[in-house]
């Protein structure tokens, strides 16, 4: 084997290991969203429960038919909750960072103000914890379920804090 072609294998294989890591490991750069769209990368019809944690109150909510129910039985309208998840599946985070442990305090992400959990058909689930406002108030630090802290922009807050309104959306 002469060297050019010994050089040339090494880039191809740098190439990979790198495509590798994008795609396996999840260390997306560029502000991309994820597959499947938004930040949270799921299909609305597809979500069996949601469970909602904010300012200590916890809202859960399973489908029930067409329609929504709270834990305690309470019906939801449908079409609400539907169109808040079409919604939530729509948002798109920018400017990823990985983190974790003592790193998750400056995003004000070790205690999250705001917790969404997708509970999906076939056991799936699907995590966003919200924390403080960004330092150019452009948006809000996220943390996703695989770990990636995502800035989303005070639209996509104004989504997902609307699930903190559908408790008013009873019937």
């Amino acid at each position: 084997m002469n060297w050019k072609r010994t050089i040339m294998l090494v880039a191809v294989t740098a190439l990979l290991g790198a495509f590798y890591l994008q795609w396996k490991v999840g260390l997306r750069q560029g502000g991309g969203p994820p597959a499947g769209g938004g930040i949270l990368a799921f299909v609305p019809s597809r979500v069996e429960a949601i469970v909602g944690n904010y300012a200590g109150e916890t809202l859960r909510l399973r489908r029930a038919g067409s329609g929504w129910r709270e834990a305690g039985g309470k019906p939801l309208s449908g079409r609400t909750v539907d169109a808040f998840l079409a919604d939530l599946s729509a948002v798109r985070g920018t400017k990823m960072a990985r983190t974790g442990g003592a790193g998750l305090a400056a995003f004000g992400l070790a205690r999250p103000a705001l917790r969404l959990r997708l509970k999906l058909w076939g056991g799936a689930e699907r995590t966003l914890e919200v924390g403080n406002l960004t330092m150019d108030r452009s948006g809000y630090y996220a943390l996703t379920g695989d770990g990636v802290v995502e800035e989303i922009p005070v639209t996509g807050m104004d989504t997902v804090s609307g699930f903190i309104l559908l408790r008013g959306h009873r019937g």
